[in-house]
């Protein structure tokens, strides 16, 4: 059933976290008209459907209550009739998609069409400052209206490629540095940059270090889904998971890979999430000093022989040495917070790691618990 009037601009509203009295300041109008016009009661005046419009940035039809999704469908009919009728000519293409944008304003498949064209048009050779500031304002306007953080994400890249088409290398550089993604994100868009402005070194440089943190992401991603199977107990899925993960092509090609990196500029959280996974790179890692407590309990859950390196033991606080000593309970030897731990510490510890007795539980949540091994930290327990 499509909504009436009053009921897309109540929804509009709420979308937009606003109450009646904000929308009414901000159409000069008063909350008991916003109140009447959401409740049905009266419509508001022709006139005030335009301002109304423009203040949601959406297309009048919309207000009308013509069926949105039959509208987003009729704004692609019209996007791929400008594009085929404009073919070859893609300045009469961009003003255009200005002019239906006019009709349907901050549609998100307009706006990508638009910065889309500016793409061809836009040369360090002939560029057309116009287009340009145009092409970026449709840009802002996408990532503000877009719901997917991956359409945000592909539309910010698009932006960073307008500056780089532009010639403003600097510019676009400084957006990467600036975006608020993992870094290798940044990586892919400075390769890009590096290609566009011509300096291939650069760009051979950052492909390979976004290639090679991809290939530690994946892999830590990889060890997650098999312990989390395991932990389901679907031990064959952990197991054909942990076999992918050693995969010879997978190995063979880090190796290829691993003396071309400039190693120096991996960050220090980027470290430890790529020797959670590929241990073999520690030979290349010169930010041990820099881990944190948390670095350290999380890498040594995994990958226990880095221990020799670990100068944080005395840091340690409860909550790293429970999470550590869950997965690695040889390192129990080295723990001095025993008698500081919380019952939460001591649920999460004993639920990982038992005794071999019964006995009664700590004083804590847990009603009963059958101990079956770990002798050494149930000896640290303070029972009840």
């Amino acid at each position: 059933m499509n909504e009436n009037m009053g009921q897309i601009i109540k929804r509009l509203r709420k979308e937009r976290n606003l109450t009646q009295e904000e929308l009414a300041e901000q159409l000069n109008v008063s909350a008991q008209a916003i109140s009447k016009w959401e409740n049905g009661t009266s419509m508001p005046d022709i006139s005030q459907v335009v301002p109304i419009a423009n203040f949601f940035e959406i297309s009048t039809d919309i207000l009308f209550s013509r069926n949105v999704q039959e509208n987003n469908q009729n704004v692609k009919l019209l996007i791929q009739s400008i594009e085929d009728s404009t073919e070859g000519n893609g300045y009469a293409r961009f003003e255009k998609l200005k002019t239906l944008l006019n009709e349907y304003p901050a549609n998100t498949d307009i706006l990508a069409a638009i910065v889309r064209c500016a793409t061809f048009l836009i040369t360090p050779e002939s560029l057309n400052e116009s287009i340009f500031l145009y092409a970026v304002h449709s840009a802002d306007l996408y990532i503000n209206n877009a719901k997917k953080m991956g359409d945000i994400v592909r539309m910010y890249a698009s932006k960073i490629d307008l500056y780089a088409r532009a010639g403003r290398y600097a510019e676009a550089e400084e957006l990467a540095k600036e975006l608020k993604m993992p870094i290798i994100f940044s990586e892919m868009y400075l390769a890009h940059i590096s290609e566009k402005s011509g300096n291939y070194c650069e760009e051979i440089r950052h492909e390979q270090e976004s290639i090679a943190l991809l290939l530690g992401y994946l892999a830590s991603e990889l060890e997650r889904l098999a312990v989390a199977y395991r932990k389901n107990g679907e031990v064959e899925k952990a197991l054909e998971i942990v076999k992918k993960f050693n995969g010879k092509d997978l190995c063979i090609f880090i190796k290829k890979l691993h003396d071309c990196c400039n190693w120096n500029e991996i960050d220090r959280e980027d470290w430890n999430a790529l020797l959670i996974s590929q241990p073999q790179f520690a030979d290349k890692c010169g930010k041990w000093g820099e881990f944190s407590c948390m670095d350290w309990s999380r890498l040594l859950r995994e990958q226990p022989q880095f221990a020799d390196k670990c100068d944080k033991w005395d840091e340690f606080l409860c909550e790293d040495w429970s999470n550590l000593l869950q997965d690695q309970p040889q390192f129990a030897d080295k723990c001095d917070k025993w008698g500081e731990f919380s019952g939460e510490d001591w649920g999460e510890l004993l639920s990982e790691q038992p005794t071999s007795n019964t006995k009664p539980t700590p004083a804590f949540l847990y009603s009963s618990l059958t101990l079956s091994r770990f002798g050494k930290i149930a000896g640290s327990v303070k029972w009840a």
